[in-house]
């Protein structure tokens, strides 16, 4: 049998590392065919978890979850390990989050004890509720990576249970999942992605694997061409000193041996149109524009000209460096059916048009309390003929003078009132009143004009290359308390000059 994609990467990965934790060591001698020490295993997870007086986290889930997986796996099982689970169980756990639940179950299964009832919960898309013990009382959020992951394990489960009803949530939720890729297949990186945790490569290792999981599972076979297709993407991609592969997804794989031969090639939809999670777009090999009025301190869309692309844009507090105060929170009116956002698409054409929250602005350095803001937007994002124009209006009681809206751009130079040239990583920057910008690529450019001209610009080459959703330039405007509008226009540029 070859070798699958994340077993050749994560022994990639393992050569690059100092200090592997027991887990880590024992995975990479399991894929050896070595003798796995299974109590080695469960004596640094106990230490840990002695240590952990909190809820349980994700990272201590995961890790259990993969002692289960090895113990099941090799043929001395440790009698012990069934105790210990339920043990773990009896510290405080978000037990109203399914996602949590889906842990409980599959660990249940692996030592043997009683299966709990996950009670599976999608919108009528086929998104997951996704709830991880987050401020977010819509619950409706797609949120990566959890949905990922959500998609990942309910496929394990189906497999183990051989569940029909399982297997029709599976296919639901993979399909829904496709509305996240470009035409390359490629996941679009900011897209209900958290500027903290974004990585690409992680994030195709995800996909990837939900995928896998879901041909393996349904047989379909355009959830087969999508992992192939992925899995070239991660293996071109993968660098192992900014991406770690979890060894929980590694052992995972072992159990999706897909049939040999190529699947059938696909052509994802130019339209993406989902009203329960106020989803909406157009993508294709030379622009895609994607819109949502959904999120947890994340972004409004994604717009792509050629090789220009504006990764993420939304309202944040002030400062610009720290993205925690980036962002919306979900529309909780839309999820309960009052005051739902309009959408209108057509083959290439769309709009949408709601109010969503701004996240809670971050604490700052010696203040006595949380800083909480009630600051809505009414926000419309029309795209028509190629063209994005982005209205804002603020509702609000309170001032909004430190708020600003941004957007993290990714091109080869920014070029300010015609005059002005930016490059990535200088130093140069610009601070000043609204002019117009051309986001300049070798193969293509967009034009961005604020219709407003009483607030202030800044235009900030950013350095580091794996933050920002992969954003060389942050391009923000100020708002001011005595206006409320603001308005965008983005537009790509007919006959790009040469750099």
């Amino acid at each position: 049998m070859s070798e699958l994609t994340l077993q050749s990467l994560y022994k990639i990965q393992l050569k690059n590392r100092q200090n592997s934790s027991p887990l880590f060591l024992q995975v990479e001698k399991w894929l050896n065919n070595e003798t796995v020490d299974v109590d080695a295993i469960i004596e640094d997870f106990l230490q840990k978890d002695i240590l952990s007086l909190k809820e349980k986290t994700t990272a201590q889930w995961k890790n259990l979850l993969s002692m289960s997986l090895l113990n099941y796996l090799v043929d001395s099982k440790d009698k012990n390990l069934p105790g210990i689970v339920r043990q773990f169980e009896l510290m405080p756990w978000d037990q109203s989050s399914q996602y949590f639940r889906l842990y409980a179950a599959l660990n249940h299964f692996l030592v043997q004890l009683p299966i709990p009832e996950v009670g599976i919960s999608l919108l009528q898309s086929g998104a997951a509720l996704i709830d991880a013990k987050e401020y977010s009382p819509w619950l409706s959020l797609p949120y990566h990576p959890q949905h990922l992951e959500f998609g990942i394990l309910l496929s394990l489960l189906g497999i183990f249970l051989k569940r029909s009803d399982i297997e029709e949530n599976v296919l639901r939720l993979a399909t829904w999942q496709m509305n996240t890729l470009d035409y390359q297949i490629l996941p679009v990186s900011s897209l209900y992605v958290r500027e903290k945790e974004n990585n690409q490569c992680e994030l195709i290792v995800l996909h990837y694997l939900l995928f896998k999981s879901a041909a393996f599972y349904t047989k379909r076979n355009e959830f087969q061409y999508l992992s192939d297709v992925l899995s070239k993407h991660l293996q071109e991609k993968f660098d192992s000193s900014v991406t770690t592969i979890d060894p929980l997804w590694v052992i995972i794989e072992h159990f999706l041996n897909l049939p040999k031969g190529q699947a059938k090639p696909i052509h994802l939809s130019n339209q993406i149109h989902d009203s329960s999670t106020s989803l909406v777009g157009y993508r294709s090999d030379h622009q895609t524009a994607i819109c949502t009025l959904h999120g947890c301190q994340t972004g409004l869309g994604y717009l792509r000209e050629k090789d220009v692309e504006i990764m993420n844009y939304g309202p944040q507090y002030f400062p610009l460096d720290d993205c925690a105060g980036f962002g919306i929170e979900g529309n909780h009116l839309s999820d309960h059916g009052i005051r739902q956002p309009l959408m209108e698409s057509n083959k290439i054409d769309f709009s949408i048009k709601g109010c969503v929250r701004l996240v809670d602005q971050p604490r700052r350095l010696g203040a006595k309390s949380d800083s909480f803001q009630n600051i809505w937007l009414e926000v419309l994002q029309e795209y028509k003929n190629l063209q994005m124009n982005l209205k804002t209006s603020v509702l609000s009681l309170d001032e909004w003078n430190e708020v600003a809206f941004c957007f993290f751009v990714k091109a080869e130079e920014c070029v300010v009132n015609q005059n002005l040239h930016l490059l990535p990583g200088n130093l140069n920057s610009y601070e000043g009143k609204v002019v117009p910008i051309r986001l300049q690529g070798i193969k293509g450019a967009l034009d961005l004009t604020a219709a407003n001209h009483k607030c202030t610009m800044q235009v900030i080459p950013l350095g580091r290359k794996n933050s920002f959703w992969g954003a060389n330039f942050l391009i923000a405007y100020s708002f001011v308390t005595e206006d409320r509008n603001y308005d965008w226009s983005i537009k790509p540029v007919a006959t790009p000059s040469i750099l």
